[in-house]
């Protein structure tokens, strides 16, 4: 089985009909199936109003649907976001209105495709994932606890593979647990990879010590300082300086933060992250620099070096 995440911006009723909408708070997931391939359409339910259901969706997705709408007040920020996060994607209905928008950024060589439901489903199908092969890692997007069987852990197979009887550590806590069991898509298995969507039964852990956004895996890094090279495009006015506090946007985790030194419009420099708590991450991680007081309100990002 091989598991597709595609971020959607497009409207709730065209979601709809691409998949089958799921329980969802801040983000809501759309499922489908077809053969050997399951993807899952992310919805950011809770933006505008919120930036973090726009981040994680990129942060989770292996693609991203775009359908530009100049009218909309959220259209300039969520172009600052796909340009900053360097995902691949396409745009739905046409990009002709937005030429001068993502002229020199990789937006300008993303396909059109019509705005149909079906096409659309048909051409994810196909879509790339970022799966890789290497050690175990898991970004946990959902953490519960049953009393039959203890604490169940849920996420995307971002690298490697994960099987019944694994030692593996929950990051950035540093703890160690072991596989009990594994399900993909409801059935029991032995072990799943390639993208797919893993919910584990661990032992060795609490629920309450588990946070969204933590890594399950090996050989994962965890710090509350590191260097990155950061961009802060043109778009951007006055820059960041390293007296502004931020906030600091990986994987499904984010703290508070600054930066080592300042960082203008239109430039691109290695500094330093400085976050509030420890983060879990790997050298060529994205980082996303928000500060929910300006617009765009992604204001830079970078590599984890």
């Amino acid at each position: 089985m091989k598991g597709i995440r595609v971020l959607s911006l497009l409207d709730r009723e065209l979601n709809g009909k691409i998949g089958k909408r799921n329980a969802g708070a801040d983000i809501t997931i759309y499922s489908y199936k077809q053969g050997d391939v399951a993807v899952e359409v992310i919805e950011p339910s809770l933006y505008p109003e919120k930036i973090h259901p726009l981040v994680f969706g990129l942060a989770l997705a292996d693609f991203v649907i775009f359908k530009p709408e100049l009218e909309k007040k959220e259209f300039g920020e969520m172009l600052a976001a796909l340009i900053l996060s360097g995902k691949p994607g396409m745009f739905v209905g046409g990009k002709e209105e937005i030429g001068n928008f993502i002229k020199g950024s990789a937006l300008e060589k993303w396909e059109t495709i019509e705005e149909d439901a079906i096409k659309i489903r048909e051409h994810l199908l196909l879509v790339q994932n970022s799966w890789k092969q290497g050690e175990t890692k898991i970004i946990i997007d959902q953490i519960f606890s049953l009393k039959s069987i203890g604490v169940v852990l849920l996420g995307a197979i971002s690298r490697g593979t994960i099987k019944v009887h694994d030692e593996l550590t929950v990051y950035p806590i540093k703890q160690n647990v072991s596989v009990k069991s594994l399900q993909l898509h409801d059935d029991s298995v032995q072990e799943i990879s390639d993208g797919c969507r893993v919910g584990a039964n661990v032992k060795g852990i609490d629920a309450e010590r588990i946070e969204r956004g933590f890594v399950l895996g090996k050989g994962i890094e965890s710090n509350k300082e590191f260097e990155s090279e950061l961009f802060c495009p043109q778009f951007v006015k006055d820059g960041l300086k390293k007296e502004n506090k931020v906030f600091a946007y990986t994987g499904l985790q984010f703290c508070e933060a600054r930066i080592s030194g300042d960082l203008g419009a239109g430039e691109k420099n290695k500094l330093k992250i400085i976050c509030e708590n420890e983060i879990a991450y790997e050298k060529g991680d994205l980082i996303l620099i928000v500060d929910p007081g300006r617009k765009p309100r992604v204001i830079a990002s970078g590599k984890i070096l």
